[in-house]
Order: structure tokens, then C-alpha cells, then sequence
């Protein structure tokens, strides 16, 4: 299949270059595109005129290494690009896949559609991957994570019982009346007879008549004679 990519490839170089009318024009990305080693990029390729039939498209890659070409249905690729490229044999747009730090340079198009051709490039910059962070979770992390969860759910269930036992107190203030204040203003009746009678006691007790002065007034006066 691919002796049968590369005759087609070269019968089209033939008749491109002895061709003095070359009328497809192609239109790539103008500026670089750039990738990240591991990632995937897509190079858009639009023709015009745009209703035409792909019947050859090669791609290469600084212009000696061949990524992949096609001729008609037949697809072949490159050393090193096969399983890791694909071609749109449709609209001539190129895909590579696990980019790697190699990748980069500038790639060519070439696409024929007969008697008609056309050529155009896009560059590639492949750039180092960031270094990911990987977080290890130990067994001793993990208690502590643990412990450290229970501590402040018991301090917010304290804080929480706290609050509530200092509402429910202002509540319950609130609520009793204050007896202080009316034993204070309106004392009872019984307190007031109970302070009459000791301050009756205190008063000085005044001498009984004794029986001798009424025994003397009763006497029978003497009468003269």
C-alpha cells in the first residue's frame, strides 16, 4: 500500500512541476501553533476554491520528513507517525497526536486535484509540560485530618450549646418577676402586725393600783361628836 502512496505522490510531483498552471490556492494558520508535549494539535487547511475533489495531499515536515500522504482513498504515514497523525482526506487538515519535543519545526502542505496545485506551511512549537503537583495522602496525614475534623466539630457543638444555654436563660430573667422589689415597696400585713406588738413591749408599763389604797377608800369615816 504504501510503494502504491509513493507512486501516486510522485506522478503528482511529476505533473505538478512540468505544470505551468497552478490556480488551487491553500490557506494555513499564519501564525506558529503551539503544543504541549503529550497534548494533540489540528492544522486547517482550506482550499479555494473550496468545491474541488482532494485527490493527492502530502505533508512533510521541514521539508525532508515525510508525515503522511495520501493518494485518493490510499493513506500512508512517516516513520514514527503512524498511529500518532491523521488525515482529513477530505478538507487536506493534518492531526498529530502525543506531541513530543521533536515535533516541532515547519510543516508542508501539497494538495492536487488533477491539473490544479497548490502549497502552503504552518509552524509547530512544542513546548516542555508544566510539572504537576501529585499529592501523596499518608496513612499519618489521614489521622490527622481525621483528628483535626472531630476537634473543631466538638468545639462547634460547645460554642453552639453555649449559645444556646445563654438564650435560654435571658429568656427564662425574663420571665420571674421581682420580688425584691415588691417586698421592698408593699410589705405584707403580717410583718406590720408582728412589728406593732414589739414595738408595744417596748413601751414603759404604767404601776396597777394596789389592793391597799382601794382597801383604805373603802374605810367608814370617823364622825365627830
Amino acid at each position: 500500500m504504501e510503494l502504491r502512496v509513493k507512486a501516486a505522490v510522485c506522478a503528482f510531483l511529476s505533473v505538478a512541476l512540468h505544470s505551468s498552471c497552478s490556480s488551487l490556492s491553500l490557506t494555513t494558520p499564519t501564525s506558529p501553533v503551539f503544543g504541549r508535549v503529550g497534548g494533540d494539535v489540528t492544522f486547517d487547511v482550506s482550499t479555494n476554491p473550496s468545491n474541488v475533489m482532494l485527490q493527492v495531499v502530502i505533508w512533510t515536515l521541514n521539508n525532508t520528513n515525510m508525515v503522511v500522504s495520501s493518494a485518493g482513498s490510499t493513506v500512508g504515514y512517516g516513520q514514527g507517525y503512524k498511529g500518532r497523525a491523521h488525515l482529513n482526506t477530505m478538507t487536506g487538515s493534518l492531526s498529530l497526536f502525543r506531541l513530543t519535543l521533536r515535533d516541532s519545526g515547519q510543516y508542508s502542505v501539497t494538495i492536487g486535484t488533477g491539473g490544479e496545485s497548490g502549497s502552503a506551511s504552518v509552524t509547530l512549537q512544542v513546548l516542555a509540560s508544566s510539572p504537576r503537583t501529585v499529592f501523596t495522602l499518608t496513612t499519618e496525614s489521614l489521622a490527622r485530618i481525621i483528628i483535626g475534623s472531630f476537634l473543631v466539630a466538638i468545639l462547634v457543638a460547645v460554642v453552639a450549646f453555649l449559645i444556646a444555654n445563654g438564650i435560654r436563660r435571658g429568656q427564662l430573667c425574663r420571665k420571674v418577676p421581682d420580688f425584691k422589689a415588691d417586698i421592698n415597696e408593699s410589705p405584707p400585713s403580717t410583718y406590720e402586725n408582728v412589728h406593732n406588738m414589739k414595738t408595744m413591749d417596748k413601751r414603759p408599763s404604767l404601776p396597777s393600783p394596789s389592793t391597799d389604797h382601794h382597801y383604805m377608800g373603802l374605810q367608814p369615816r370617823r364622825q365627830s361628836i
